[in-house]
Formats: structure tokens, sequence, C-alpha cells
């Protein structure tokens, strides 16, 4: 499954192919997927925040007891007690899988919650400003950022005995005592946002800010960058399909590596562009959130032949960050061979609102910015055409 801004895909074969999966889902942006049992949780931002599917995402009911428009950022569970992360209203609970909720922010200094982790006996929790710690199955909650430079937390790791926390701003720390106390562990890479954190058998996945993927085999204490296309593309997302890893882009794509990172497949066939807030991998299916075309679905079982694998030799590659942006965003396009390339803008109906390339260049990656801030909100498209590849990206300014 992967999460949007605006609902839920879902897939059969890997990302292979995407189709719609929002009975009951109308203009929600979706932040968080969970499987609960033989019920699919939606974490959204929206009316009817947390959304209910017995039947693999084919329809949904709507959770009771939070305000309105409570964004859903995160689940998990402990026994039979379900507990959801708001970006607002802090944590709830729920002893009967999410259909009625109460709060439990006892201890809990804020309220703007971006992910949850079980270790043992204990609950976590990342926040807006601090990590959190439970030992009492929510009841209260206990500070432990003390030597944290940055206590913006973005996402948690469970890995063995250690816990991951990924930062705004100062990378990566680790914890080997239930976090009481935490080390940087960046070298590798320029301290920076990781966005995302995921554990595939002895390895350690990361999103940077700068795009791409960064991988450790040592528990966090090197790593390195991924290769290929992926490089180019801002990962919200990760999702474990066996000993599969997929990747979900604020650049609309899911891509899946069944080589550990060696190389991407992009499997983003049907999805139409938006950004991919989350993925889920459950039971014979695949589910996508995305920013704004709500739930997509689809079956898993074609891992490696599936009809959209584009392997990272691809002769072109085009991408933007941020996307959606505000003002600027920068465009990175990648060249395997040399010729003449043009890169322009245009608008939803095609028209053509400014050309930034049009001269011949040698093989490489080129960045340019483009300064929107004289356009209207809305939907544009970048181009790029070069030695008979035409390629298209969409962009949000808002």
């Amino acid at each position: 499954m992967a999460g949007t801004n605006n609902g839920v895909f879902r897939t059969n074969n890997n990302g292979g192919n995407w189709t719609k999966s929002n009975t009951g889902i109308k203009n929600v942006k979706v932040l968080s997927l969970f499987q609960n049992g033989t019920d699919l949780l939606v974490g959204a931002e929206g009316n009817g925040s947390i959304l209910i599917s017995p039947d693999e995402g084919q329809s949904w009911t709507q959770g009771i007891g939070l305000p309105p428009f409570s964004p859903i950022s995160c689940f998990k569970k402990i026994g039979n007690m379900l507990f959801a992360g708001s970006n607002y209203y802090g944590i709830y609970r729920s002893a009967n899988n999410g259909l009625n909720l109460t709060t439990a922010n006892t201890g809990l200094d804020n309220h703007y919650v971006n992910c949850l982790a079980i270790s043992g006996s204990y609950l976590f929790a990342g926040t807006d400003g601090g990590f959190f710690r439970s030992s009492d199955t929510g009841a209260t909650w206990v500070a432990l950022d003390t030597n944290l430079a940055s206590t913006y937390i973005l996402s948690i790791a469970v890995k063995g005995s250690s816990l991951f926390a990924a930062s705004k701003y100062n990378g990566i720390y680790r914890s080997v005592d239930n976090g009481l106390s935490w080390a940087t562990v960046n070298n590798g890479f320029t301290a920076q946002t990781i966005y995302t954190l995921a554990v595939l058998g002895t390895e350690l996945y990361a999103s940077p800010q700068s795009n791409g993927v960064l991988k450790s085999v040592d528990d966090g204490n090197n790593w390195t960058a991924s290769t290929g296309l992926i490089q180019f593309e801002s990962i919200r997302s990760f999702a474990i399909s066996g000993t599969n890893l997929l990747a979900g882009s604020w650049g609309g794509n899911v891509w899946l590596t069944t080589n550990h990172a060696a190389s991407w497949l992009k499997r983003s066939q049907g999805l139409n562009g938006d950004p991919v807030n989350t993925l889920l991998a459950s039971g014979t299916y695949i589910f996508a959130g995305t920013m704004f075309s709500s739930a997509w679905r689809g079956l898993v079982s074609d891992i490696i032949t599936g009809t959209d694998a584009l392997q990272v030799s691809n002769p072109a590659s085009l991408q933007n960050y941020p996307n959606p942006f505000r003002n600027n965003t920068t465009i990175s396009y990648n060249l395997a061979n040399s010729g003449p390339v043009r890169l322009y803008v245009t608008d939803k109906l095609g028209r053509e609102i400014e050309c930034l390339t049009d001269k011949f260049q040698s093989p490489g990656t080129y960045n340019i910015n483009f300064n929107g801030s004289r356009l209207s909100a809305g939907i544009y498209f970048v181009n790029l055409k070069s030695n008979g590849i035409n390629m298209s990206r969409k962009m949000l300014l808002y």
C-alpha cells in the first residue's frame, strides 16, 4: 500500500500496477497505513482521520472520538491496545481496534507526534519537540532527549537492542539504552534532515533531504548512498515485502530493490504522479497513500517482472525538489549521452512558461533553479527533450 495526500493506492505485483482503493474515502490526505489484524487502517488529514477497512481496502468506515481534521501520522499496537499519533492532538488509544479513541497524553509535552515505535515493554514517540517513552502502555510519558541537538524527530527504527531516531536538520541518532542517551551516527553523509528509516534484516536504510537512499550494514556506524535514478528522488516512505524494499517518493513514484539497494526498479504504473506519503505491504497487496489521489492498491506477486520495471540504466532522468514548492524548486536531470538538450516549463494546458536550457550538453548531472514566484499557484510541468527522449514531471506550486 502507498499513502498519499488524497488517498490510498494498492498493488499486488510489488507496484507493477496500481488501482484506486477509495470507496468511502473522499478528499483526504493519507499520512499513514497500518495492518491491524484483519483490518487495514488509514491515518488521514481530513474529516474522518482514522479510516478502517475490513476487506483489504475495498471499502472504509470512520473511527470515532477524534476532533474534526485531526491528522493521524502513525500507528502502533501493544496487545489489544492500538495507538494513533496525531500531528496536533498528541496520542490516542483504542481498545476496540480504532472504533473508539481516547487521548493518552499525560507527560507528553509536545502534541505534534510524527512517529511511534515499540521495543520490548517500551512505547516510544517522536514529536516536533522531543523524544518520549512510556513504560505503562501509554498511560504516562517521560521525555528522553536531554542530549539530542535536534529534538524534532521524524522517524524511529528499532534494530535489535538499538534505537535509531531520524531528526530534522541533524541527521540520525542512536541509543543503546532505550533512549536514555543518544549519539549521532552520520558518518558518510552531511548532517541534514532524514525523513524516514527502515530495517531490512541486518541493514538499515534512511532517506535524506538531499534525495536518494542511504544504507548502513554496521548499525549506523557508516553510511553509503544508493546509486541509480533513485538518487534524484526525495524518498518519504519505505515498506518491506519479504526480502525486498520499496520506497515511495515525493516525485510520485514507487521504487523497488530486490538486491539490497544495488539497483532499483520503478513500480509506478497506474499511479498519477502525486507525492507518495506512505507505503504498506500487507498479505497479497501493497498499498499506497498519496497527496491528492487518496487510496491505491495492487498485488504483490510480480516482483521481478512488473510491467513498469524501469531499470536505472535509463538514458535520462528528470526530478525536482522540493515538490510541491513555494517560489523556488531545483530541477535535476541526468544525461547518459551527449546531445542537444531543451529543458522548459509549461502550464497544465501545455503553454510554455519559460525555457531553462536550450543547448548542447555532455553526459552528467545538471541542477537548475526555477523561480515560480511570479506564477499563480497550481500545476505545472517541467519538460526535457534530448536525443529523441521526451520526459515530463508534474510540479505543484502553492
